[in-house]
């Protein structure tokens, strides 16, 4: 996926010797006002946990951002992505996340048109800085995740630019958004734009060795080419209709996907999973019960624990824990970090508070061009207003009394 470079490879990047390699790191040549780390040599570690890289700048090769942020000025662009994988494989490896190349592939080859580079230009110097997708989980719905912005040039607006792009790109496309899972970082940023905290979801961390011992387990099955609209129509009853994410893991994945019918044959819960970056993805999976949820588990974890894993990661919304770090139906788990997820929710005294408040923290005129895509970003929303509040009650009432579990790249 990349062509030079490769964070994972190299102990040394040299800004301003190669056009690609800058494109990649050109964030480390840009002084931003609004945070303190420039430095011309420095030694970080771009992908947690992988060890220290050197990093240097020329000084004639630095970049001074504007004090009154980039997203106003002609040096930042949001595009369509195209066949970027690499910066959002990069953007991923550096947020520390279990994506691998072809989760990342397949993301962006799942929607070409909602998935969006922002890049900022001086000069000759393109510089990629952030990334944002909009997953189709379904034929009406929509998703907002990967809204990743290189560390050096945060607080200049990008990561709020990237997410008003994939609400744009939703809206214009007759899409309900679904929602989002956001960091404790990123909360505010969503909020800003009209997206209403509902529930906190714990990305968590298991052994598989609890699952050593191959048990008896009754009526689990790999899923066939002949379960698959039984399988849809039960996904989207307890949950939401994926059928497209659920088709793509599955042509991908096949034995690595499980399913529970009753004696006569009535589909009672089902199980994907897969390779991750560091650790094999659990999710998403549904169940009618308890236990039916742990023979999932069960059989899946013995799979993988045969092929050499020691540890999956799943997440799970945090109604499916007693207490934390006791989870109800995996006994040994760690809760590495939380998420909230959030859904969009403007009504019309929403829409004029936040692009008053939009306006004011950006110091804009009322009748600026940015002022006005904000402006009518919000009136798109309001339009869809009743439905997402649909969408939130049937989640509160419906949802969240169901045993149910995700994992990152089959939402975003």
């Amino acid at each position: 996926m990349f062509k030079k470079a490769d964070p994972r490879i190299i102990r040394e990047i040299e800004i301003g010797k190669d056009s690609y390699v800058d494109y990649l790191y050109g964030c480390f040549r840009c002084i931003n006002p609004h945070t303190n780390d420039f430095s011309l040599i420095r030694e970080i570690e771009l992908i947690p946990g992988m060890g220290k890289i050197k990093i240097s700048v020329p000084q004639n090769e630095t970049i001074h951002l504007p004090e009154n942020k980039v997203i106003r000025s002609d040096q930042f662009t949001i595009e369509p992505i195209g066949d970027r994988y690499d910066v959002m494989f990069l953007l991923s490896l550096r947020a520390g996340w279990n994506q691998t190349e072809a989760d990342i592939k397949r993301l962006i080859d799942s929607n070409p048109t909602g998935n969006f580079l922002a890049t900022i230009k001086d000069k000759s110097i393109s510089i990629a800085s952030g990334t944002a997708a909009v997953t189709c989980p379904g034929k009406q719905n929509a998703w907002i995740g990967m809204v990743l912005v290189h560390p050096e040039l945060r607080r200049q607006g990008i990561a709020t630019m990237l997410t008003l792009e994939c609400m744009k790109w939703a809206l214009n496309n007759n899409k309900i958004i679904i929602g989002l899972d956001a960091t404790p970082m990123g909360k505010s940023v969503y909020k800003s734009l009209g997206f209403k905290e509902s529930y906190r979801i714990w990305r968590s961390l298991f052994p598989l060795a609890q699952y050593a011992e191959k048990r008896k387990l009754t009526n689990i099955r790999e899923i066939s080419q002949d379960d698959f609209d039984d399988l849809v129509q039960y996904d989207a009853s307890h949950f939401f209709e994926r059928k497209n994410v659920l088709i793509s893991l599955y042509n991908e994945f096949k034995e690595s996907c499980l399913l529970h019918r009753d004696d006569n044959e009535k589909i009672k819960g089902y199980i994907f999973a897969r390779p991750g970056r560091n650790y094999p993805f659990i999710g998403p999976l549904i169940a009618d019960s308890m236990h039916i949820a742990e023979q999932l588990i069960a059989a899946i974890s013995y799979r993988f624990l045969r092929e050499g894993y020691t540890h999956a990661m799943i997440d799970i919304p945090e109604k499916s824990f007693a207490e934390p770090q006791k989870h109800r139906f995996i006994k040994n788990i760690t809760c590495l970090r939380e998420f909230i997820r959030m859904y969009l929710s403007v009504d019309d005294d929403n829409a004029r508070e936040l692009t008053k408040e939009f306006i004011t923290k950006e110091k804009l005129d009322h009748r600026d061009s940015l002022a006005q895509t904000f402006r009518a970003i919000m009136e798109k929303a309001i339009s869809v207003h009743s439905m997402n509040q649909a969408f939130l009650e049937y989640e509160k009432n419906t949802l969240q009394n169901k045993i149910w579990a995700i994992s990152g790249p089959e939402k975003g």
